[in-house]
């Protein structure tokens, strides 16, 4: 059953100044009523009848004076209503309607109601650190994956680390790649069967859906296990598993599948005869290439989308480019990506056989083939995570780091503080990434 509360608010005499056409005291809304969701109960839908055409929005909060607000919108008289998003779970939420008739906004009167208890078996964070006015204000939330009591779950946190959306994956399937489409307007949830019921990533697909739970395609993306990532004309590309080997395949929208490039004689021709396993696939779409981080062999491919072609390749296979300072490279590196400023960025070990996870930033210096490491974090913090992880460069500077199978997230400053830290008391994170508008994932 929904959760209905049924409210009351600015009824009667204010519609009569419109008719006179005199400027309205206060919103005109009537009947207000607020309706949780049933599968995602921090959804909160309001709903009214709209006195006037007017320019509308919902301001709201949880944390007394911490006000939200959604878009703003034009509406006629009528029916109106508007889903609240970024409510943590188990929250009372305080909510009213603004009207805006072209002279600033007019308020209803605040109303209340409450958000449901999180799922079964969800892996609520401890917030360590946030230093509020040091956070990137272009990331108010991140979408990730934590293993809960009984499988792993994809879900929305705030800088409270509190979670504002959750879905559980469907039985005999793992996400551990998660992440916004091109366009910010879909979560890319994917489903693999390779871990789950080891067929081989013979069922594995990816979930095209929005915010509110409307579905926009299940994509069957065969041989998925571990990375995947979209194209700007919305393919979707994955190194699909066959056997020791992996085929770089992409698969456009509603089309066939192309397989672009094969691993394993790419490695064997540089001098490593061991199988191929990626964590991670990034494309650049400034210049039509693929990054193609393979953690089995250490090295990190560039491949040109159209040829197939492995243009360069950095880490420890033959012909790689080389290091500066040699004690400077990345070890069993994840999450490899170009910076704004082209600019190699990796979650790394320490040291080869290190027992430290660190974030490793090089410039890429064409003439003489080497990999300039020019930033670094991490080195003496003592955490660790054996597997997956990775490092974002945030719009504004600072940096979001991944600490994979350690279940942390920390956001640091370029002068190497500490402003934002959580973790879970778990063992698999999947992929992370910073949201900038949480409104643009509803349809």
């Amino acid at each position: 059953m929904l959760a209905l509360l049924t409210l009351w608010a600015c009824q009667g005499p204010q519609k009569a100044t419109i008719d006179s056409g005199e400027e309205p005291t206060a919103a005109l809304v009537d009947g207000v009523t607020s309706t949780l969701d049933e599968d995602y109960e921090t959804l909160l839908t309001v709903s009214w009848q709209q006195g006037a055409a007017a320019t509308v929005w919902v301001e709201y909060f949880v944390d007394e004076g911490d006000w939200m607000r959604s878009p703003a919108r034009d509406v006629e008289a009528g029916a109106v209503s508007q889903i609240l998003l970024g409510l943590p779970y188990e929250h009372g939420v305080t909510f009213r309607i603004a009207n805006d008739f072209g002279s600033g906004p007019l308020y209803a009167a605040s109303l209340e109601d409450h958000t449901g208890l999180h799922p079964y078996g969800f892996p609520e964070a401890e917030l360590v650190t946030a230093e509020v006015e040091q956070l990137d204000p272009g990331a108010s939330h991140v979408f990730l994956s934590v293993n809960g009591d009984q499988g792993i779950f994809t879900f929305i946190i705030d800088r409270k680390g509190r979670a504002v959306w959750a879905r559980q994956n469907p039985p005999n399937t793992v996400s551990l790649h998660p992440r916004i489409s091109q366009d910010g307007t879909q979560l890319l949830i994917d489903e693999s069967t390779f871990w789950s019921v080891f067929d081989g990533g013979a069922g594995s697909r990816v979930r095209r859906m929005h915010i509110d739970g409307t579905e926009v395609a299940l994509v069957e993306t065969p041989g998925l296990h571990h990375p995947f990532t979209e194209l700007p004309d919305g393919s979707l590309a994955w190194p699909a598993n066959d056997g020791y080997n992996e085929l770089l395949q992409i698969r456009p929208p509603g089309g066939e599948i192309e397989t672009l490039f094969s691993c394993n004689p790419f490695l064997r021709a540089h001098g490593f005869d061991d199988y191929c396993g990626s964590n991670t696939l990034w494309f650049d779409a400034e210049h039509n290439r693929f990054l193609y981080s393979l953690y089995s062999a250490e090295t990190i491919l560039e491949i040109d989308r159209d040829s197939g072609e492995v243009l360069r390749h950095f880490g420890h296979i033959d012909g790689a480019w080389s290091f500066a300072p040699e004690d400077g490279a990345f070890w069993w590196q994840h999450g490899g990506y170009l910076t704004a400023d082209g600019n190699l960025l990796v979650s790394s070990k320490d040291a080869d056989g290190g027992t430290e996870t660190v974030i490793r930033e090089y410039a890429l210096d064409e003439g003489a083939e080497t990999l300039e490491l020019v930033w670094s974090f991490g080195v003496g913090a003592g955490i660790y995570g054996d597997v997956m992880g990775e490092a974002h460069r945030l719009a504004g500077g600072n940096t979001l780091h991944n600490y994979g199978s350690a279940t942390r997230l920390r956001e640091v400053t370029p002068e190497g503080s500490v402003v934002w830290d959580v973790r879970w008391d778990r063992d698999t994170m999947g992929r992370s990434e910073p949201i900038a508008d949480l409104y643009a994932l509803l349809p």
